[in-house]
């Protein structure tokens, strides 16, 4: 059985959130699927470098206005066909059968949620659901490694598959690079579209090696072909098919199956570049599937998880498009100037449930139901619109702690707390105290915090917010099937889901001056800067004597600098533009980079370099 196929697409519609029933009743969900917006045309691959090409895409992909075209050109970079309506591919592949449909990716667009998203780490045990040969804890570093080495690939197609993923990763809330020396599956968070592309690749590369190991132990009577036509019209007539629930049963099977044999068994197809990609985790696969010239079970087993783990994934899109509104009290909340705890306020948030927010929100829940019914024969309901009552929700600290806020629970960084029957649940802090009292002409500024909002946690108790959207499934003329599906359903609720970062608003103080500080390998820096609005100078003391640094702000953030002096007839100068880097921190910084000239009669000489500056806040009053 190719359970990990269910695991690789489950981990594409990635996984988690909260607790307990709505103690409303949720609405029934129409089996009548809407009709489709026309597929836009798929974004073209900009010339450059695959670094080039990743960034176009990711970018294209996080603006409501291209996003479906984004996706629908990195599918096609990719050589990865997305079937149409109709059957056919959207894109440039031709005759490749092997590849999301269209409603795919249509849904998985319309509910992408920005800094939604799932650990690797649970994608790795995700991917080895079901199969005891496979260590579910070694899937998730597997799948770094695989994308540690796809972005440097000598490969063009392979190199942009990693630098995209890479891309959207850097994007997420964990922020990693991928590339970087000791980053774990443990803390990298991925968005689920992007999983869900990654799947496919995996799943094309299997079946692919699948094909080809048949191939090699002699494997030589392909069935009876079957073309595109005879393969559409053994599904009836395309428009006449539910436009986002059409069955991906024995016909698609058998077209496959006879595709493989016909291309790959015959010699006549590879995979183009991608081949090369996730070898990893294609490697463990295989081991568990015990690769033999049994094609057709082989295809079979991957088409029928494939549905399933394509509905799971869809279903967990939906739960990931959960609004979350945040709110605090006081606004701003207030820090002292001194060494006393700050003053004490609240974080709300309330977890509700508004399809119409999302665009074509109502269209992808009545796809959603189509789906269910026609494949599964199993009704569905979505949770009503309205607020989401008795879910869990973790928040823990981001931006800001604990340097400016606190957790008002001794010693933690995060806080569980479940919604009442309003969708609300409210986590206390308080500003966290000055290092050093501040003089009194230290002046108020504006700063912000931040909190990252997690579901099910893997502590969490027997509530979760997957029951909400779960409990709302009746299985039923295919139990076979569901009883498949549901086993996937409990795999995914005891994972954790990135629900984003939301910032907040805060009062806190700053001195009005700074003093220099700081050394490189010949000069010290010293004085004291009443204003980085303004003008200002630096005091640097060299062996020969001391050099005053004249800076002029562009702005409280970066300017000019430069300087000239002449030592027994030496002439040195240097300028170059400065940036002050955080600037609303305990510890800011000047860097300047400049050009640096001496002359001396009959010899010059130039070179340039960055002088760090450290900034002290000023604990008196110099400056006032």
């Amino acid at each position: 059985m190719l359970i990990p196929f269910c695991a690789l697409l489950i981990l594409s519609l990635g996984c988690n959130l909260f607790t307990k029933l709505m103690q409303q009743k949720p609405s029934p969900v129409s089996t009548v699927a809407p009709t489709l917006p026309a597929p836009p045309q798929p974004a073209l691959v900009n010339p450059g470098t695959p670094e080039d090409q990743a960034v176009y895409f990711a970018d294209l992909v996080e603006v409501p206005e291209t996003r479906l075209a984004g996706w629908l050109g990195i599918y096609d970079a990719l050589a990865i066909p997305v079937i149409g309506q109709d059957g056919k591919s959207l894109g440039t592949t031709d005759d490749d059968p092997i590849g999301p449909r269209y409603w795919q990716i249509w849904y998985a667009s319309g509910l992408d949620k920005k800094g939604r998203g799932i650990r690797l780490s649970d994608a790795g045990r995700l991917l080895a659901a079901g199969t005891s040969e496979i260590d579910g804890g070694a899937m998730g570093p597997a799948l770094l490694n695989d994308l540690k080495r796809a972005v440097g690939s000598n490969d063009p197609q392979v190199r942009l598959l990693g630098m995209f993923v890479r891309e959207r990763i850097k994007r997420w809330p964990s922020g990693r690079d991928v590339r970087a020396d000791g980053l774990t599956a443990e803390e990298t968070i991925i968005d689920l579209p992007t999983l869900q592309m990654i799947a496919w690749v995996v799943s094309r590369n299997v079946l692919f090696k699948a094909a080809s190991s048949a191939k090699d132990i002699g494997a030589t009577r392909a069935p009876a072909t079957l073309s595109l036509a005879t393969f559409q019209a053994s599904r009836g007539n395309p428009a006449a098919q539910l436009p986002c629930s059409e069955k991906m049963g024995d016909a698609d099977s058998t077209y496959w199956t006879n595709w493989l044999m016909n291309k790959v068994v015959a010699g006549g197809v590879q995979l183009p570049g991608m081949e090369n990609a996730f070898t990893g985790l294609v490697e463990q696969i295989q081991k568990s599937m015990q690769v033999s010239d049994n094609l057709i079970k082989k295809t079979s087993a991957t088409t029928t998880n494939l549905n399933i783990a394509s509905v799971l994934l869809s279903l967990l899109l939906q739960v990931a498009a959960m609004e979350i509104n945040p709110s605090q009290d006081p606004e701003p909340l207030k820090r002292t100037n001194n060494t006393n705890r700050g003053g004490e306020g609240k974080i709300v948030l309330q977890l509700y449930s508004a399809p119409g927010n999302i665009p074509d929100g109502n269209k992808l829940g009545a796809c959603m139901g189509s789906v269910l019914s026609n494949w599964f024969g199993v009704s569905f309901s979505l949770p009503a619109e309205g607020p989401i009552a008795g879910a869990e929700m973790t928040v823990s600290g981001g931006a800001g702690f604990p340097d400016l806020v606190l957790f008002n629970t001794e010693g933690t960084n995060s806080m569980r707390r479940w919604t009442g029957s309003d969708g609300v649940a409210q986590y206390k802090l308080y500003g966290a105290p000055q290092k050093r009292d501040l003089p009194s002409t230290a002046k108020e500024v504006k700063k912000e915090f931040s909190v990252h909002v997690k579901a099910q946690p893997e502590e969490a108790g027997l509530n979760s917010m997957l029951n909400i959207f779960f409990g709302g499934l009746t299985f039923g003329a295919a139990p076979s099937k569901a009883g498949g599906f549901g086993s996937a359903i409990d795999i995914a609720k005891g994972f954790q889901y990135d629900m984003g970062e939301y910032f907040f608003n805060m009062t806190d103080w700053q001195s009005k001056g700074y003093r220099a500080t700081g050394r490189t390998a010949d000069v010290v820096y010293s004085g004291v800067i009443c204003s980085l609005d303004k003008p200002f100078t630096v005091i640097g003391t060299y062996a020969f004597g001391s050099v005053s640094f004249d800076f002029v702000p562009s702005s409280a953030t970066s300017g000019t600098a430069g300087y000239s002096v002449s030592p027994g007839g030496v002439k040195l100068t240097g300028s170059g533009i400065y940036t002050i880097e955080g600037v609303d921190s305990e510890t800011p910084k000047i860097l300047w980079s400049l050009s640096m000239n001496m002359s001396a009669p009959g010899a010059s000489r130039s070179h340039g370099g960055t002088a760090p500056i450290d900034l002290v806040p000023l604990e008196t009053d110099e400056c006032k």
